[in-house]
């Protein structure tokens, strides 16, 4: 899929590194969720067309983003300032 740029348990592909540069939050992302949030939450796949290309059933990558949005949730909930999908006004303080 990507190059892998660590090994093991906290592997992170070069895309997953760049996307979690722009939004820290991710970080708390299993790979698995990184991937299904990324691709289905901020990409164009659905849960089924994502299942397929990545040869997991449905109900998998559905609980895969409901783990990913509770997670993400939940950082956000705690954190007083967070990189998020959409924040990116201008003059903001």
């Amino acid at each position: 899929m990507h190059e892998t740029t660590q090994t093991g348990e906290n592997a992170r592909t070069a895309s997953d590194e760049s996307l979690i540069e722009k939004y820290p939050v991710l970080e708390i992302l299993s790979e698995a969720e990184l991937e299904a949030y990324e691709a289905v939450e901020l990409g164009t796949s659905g849960v089924r067309e994502f299942a397929r290309q990545t040869d997991r059933k449905p109900g998998t990558i559905s609980t895969l983003l409901r783990r990913a949005r509770r997670k993400v949730k939940l950082e956000v909930l705690d954190a007083e300032e967070v990189a998020f999908p959409g924040d990116e006004t201008e003059g903001s303080a």
